[in-house]
């Protein structure tokens, strides 16, 4: 009788195993995996950097963002991370850049939530006649 740990579906499940051990990260440092995954995050930002320009959005302004989002299903195979890194940078078209310098975003901006409640202690302060600590 063989030993059942010998066989096509043994070996075929360690291959499977080595392969999954590749894609999630590990509990102890691994540099070849840590280059890959510092790559694709370089890769990812390369590919957003060329997005950038004058204009305070990266790439250009899309409307159909909306419309395309409710055609999208899911694909029916997995694609490679290549491929999903440069889905994520055409997600980014059109998003605006706050910090960009030409953005009149900045110019007045939004509230914080605990502003409301300043304010209206301000003005009950005041209305007693109190200064204001």
């Amino acid at each position: 009788m063989p030993c059942p740990r010998q066989g096509s579906h043994h070996d075929h499940y360690l291959e499977l195993l080595e392969h999954l051990k590749t894609i999630f990260p590990v509990p102890v440092s691994n540099p070849v995996l840590d280059g890959y995954f510092v790559h694709t995050v370089s890769r990812f930002l390369d590919m957003v950097d060329d997005l950038k320009s004058a204009v305070p959005l990266l790439g250009e302004k899309r409307t159909d963002h909306y419309i395309t989002s409710q055609e999208k299903r899911f694909p029916d195979n997995l694609s490679s991370v290549a491929v999903v890194t440069r889905q994520l940078a055409e997600h980014c078209q059109g998003m605006p850049i706050w910090a960009h310098p030409n953005a009149q975003i900045n110019v007045i901006p939004p509230t914080t939530i605990p502003s409301p409640w300043t304010d209206a202690r301000a003005v009950a302060t005041v209305a007693r006649g109190r200064p204001i600590n």
